[in-house]
């Protein structure tokens, strides 16, 4: 599997980092970010598990901003957005699947298959945690698929934007790598 080479790993996760953190804070329809491209690029090149840790903790810093500068409270300083923890063990399988579907080379096709099951992962996982913490929505079957119904347009916004994104993340990596494709077929 083509990799980041470990001289640049750093710069590669704190240049997705920033991409993650400024396609939150700019002004996006709801749930269009990079989170889940940058995502899948760190699983696919840089295959190690410091780029999962790095980009959360850039979800995390831009949830600061976010919270305690776009949209303050005026109760007090907020560390941790609601259901935070719910949102990492998504992003973590996001991780997990982006890692198995992409283990013999971020191709074309598996990047956009990559994106469309990430991206479903994480609207199965947090929606079930939104309807499991809330009370929005009855503790049964019905009150679950209607937690599922009312989400689906996120859903269509987080795919759309995860696409795009990825688009743009491995498409400008493919270009400055013009053998990129090369040492995926060495097997």
């Amino acid at each position: 599997m083509g990799q980041v080479r470990a001289s640049n790993w750093i710069t590669t996760v704190l240049v997705l980092a920033a991409i993650l953190v400024f396609s939150r804070i700019f002004p996006h329809p709801p749930n269009f970010t990079a989170t889940i491209a940058c995502i899948l690029f760190g699983a696919a090149y840089v295959r190690t598990s410091w780029s999962w840790m790095v980009l959360m903790g850039a979800y995390w810093l831009g949830d600061l901003a976010i919270n305690n500068l776009i949209y303050p409270s005026d109760l007090s300083f907020t560390w941790f957005t609601r259901g935070f923890s719910q949102l990492l063990v998504a992003y973590l399988l996001v991780f997990a699947t982006a890692r198995w579907f992409l283990a013999k080379g971020p191709l074309p096709l598996q990047v956009l298959m990559g994106a469309f099951c990430g991206s479903l992962v994480f609207f199965l996982v947090s929606n079930l945690a939104v309807w499991a913490g809330g009370s929005m929505y009855p503790l049964t079957v019905q009150g679950l698929l209607a937690c599922y119904s009312a989400a689906i347009p996120f859903f269509g916004n987080e795919l759309a934007g995860t696409v795009f994104y990825s688009s743009v993340i491995f498409g400008l990596y493919w270009l400055r790598e013009p053998n990129w494709s090369a040492t995926f077929h060495r097997n």
